[in-house]
């Protein structure tokens, strides 16, 4: 189970993930997935937010101890891949052999999707626990 990092905390992220993808600027003349460029020109302000929030997001995540970051990608690995660890600390093994500086970024670069993943992660394991 959890030891370095609360369910508050990895509770809180998940909110901060939601409530960001609930606000996203829709931009109309982006093609389904193109946040970034049109045509080679200035970002859409979809992008501009995914900008901003990557950066708040990144440093959430920084102010987490280096044990709690792993204990969130674990739980991210886990909610994304449920069928690829048998247990929380495996999980907790192979994201303490990827942490690293850059850890926090390389959250914050799954965005979008990492809220539904931590969701999946924490039930996974619960399911597991009971």
């Amino acid at each position: 189970m959890l030891q370095f990092v609360t369910p508050h905390q990895v509770n809180q992220i998940i909110r901060m993930c939601e409530d960001h993808v609930a606000t996203l600027p829709v931009d109309s003349e982006a093609g389904p997935g193109d946040l970034w460029h049109r045509d080679g020109g200035p970002l859409s302000p979809a992008a501009k937010a995914v900008n901003r929030f990557h950066a708040e997001l990144s440093a959430h995540i920084a102010g987490l101890t280096p044990d709690a970051q792993i204990e969130v990608m674990a739980l991210m690995m886990i909610g994304r891949y449920p069928n690829d660890f048998r247990s929380f600390a495996e999980a907790v093994k192979d994201a303490r052999e990827e942490h690293d500086s850059h850890t926090p970024d390389y959250l914050a670069d799954k965005q979008l999707v990492i809220g539904q993943y931590l969701k999946n992660g924490l039930e996974v394991i619960r399911a597991k626990a009971a």
